[in-house]
């Protein structure tokens, strides 16, 4: 009895030991599912011929050359000492009158040297070659005393009697050197007026006819200084005359402050003289003017 309660007893604890030993496993929450895909990718390349096709045909075409219908003079302004800054007028032509117009004119600036390089072209012709360096009139004014002039084949104030400077087409006539003079005035004489002007402006025309508006060579603007007398009222003048001819001089005063040049207006006086025969090489006059008031 003792032996079968001792075996019963092993059976329940043996039983016992397999129940627990078998525990059911529960998760806490719910198992997500997981997709793992693998993608294989397979490109192709295909390779493109471009073919050019031309859509025009160029044409050479050849150049064509200009005539050249005129020469070069070239030389050197040669000054007594350097201007730098200052402006020089080359001028060419087939006399030396201004009031006819002129064949060409070159302008350039002074450099550091006393030699100032220049250059001119002409059609084939003979010419005079004559220069001004701008040391006292302004850019647009005809030359004053102080300016430099000179001539090619002659030195200022004398004057080659004939053109002599040759130019030829295609050609460069090099060596064409201009000593340089600084002008003084050659012309003299004195304007009478009716009242005194001192203060006021004139000009002073020098000109190939007696119209101011046409063949005008020269001309001056200045302010009446100096006049002498109780009335009439008298005062000198001087001017530059750097070209030999025949001239009229022309006087005008602005009694009411205009500018001039201009045709005179009313209360201006007006006077004229000649025509007289200039020569640079000596001194000119004296041309007095005895004015009237329009």
């Amino acid at each position: 009895m003792k032996k079968s309660a001792i075996i019963f007893l092993a059976f329940v604890l043996a039983l016992a030991t397999l129940l627990f030993s078998c525990k059911k496993n529960n998760p806490s929450s719910p198992s997500g599912i997981t997709c793992t895909a693998t993608i294989t990718t397979t490109s192709t390349k295909t390779t493109s011929t471009a073919t050019a096709t031309p859509t025009s045909t160029a044409t050479a075409t050849p150049t064509v050359t200009a005539t050249i219908d005129s020469g070069t003079v070239s030389g050197n302004l040669i000054l007594p000492s350097a201007q730098p800054g200052t402006m020089y007028e080359v001028l060419i032509d087939t006399d030396m009158d201004f009031g006819n117009g002129i064949t060409n004119m070159t302008i350039g600036y002074c450099g550091a040297s006393a030699n100032v390089p220049y250059s001119i072209t002409a059609p084939a012709g003979t010419y005079y070659v004559y220069a001004v360096v701008k040391t006292v009139s302004c850019t647009t004014c005809p030359p004053e005393a102080g300016d430099y002039l000179g001539r090619v084949g002659s030195t200022y104030p004398a004057y080659p009697g004939s053109a002599n400077v040759p130019v030829t087409n295609t050609v460069n006539l090099t060596g064409q050197d201009i000593t340089m003079v600084q002008g003084v005035n050659n012309v003299t004489g004195s304007i009478t007026t009716s009242a005194n002007c001192d203060g006021k402006n004139m000009i002073l025309i020098a000109s190939t006819a007696l119209d101011p508006n046409n063949g005008v060579f020269y001309d001056k603007v200045m302010t009446i200084s100096g006049s002498t007398g109780t009335g009439p009222y008298t005062f000198n003048y001087s001017m530059l005359a750097c070209f030999p001819g025949s001239f009229y001089f022309i006087v005008q005063v602005a009694t009411d402050g205009h500018a001039l040049p201009g045709a005179p207006e009313a209360g201006d006086f007006v006077g004229d003289t000649g025509p007289q025969t200039i020569d640079p090489t000596i001194s000119n006059g004296p041309y007095n003017f005895t004015t009237i008031q329009e």
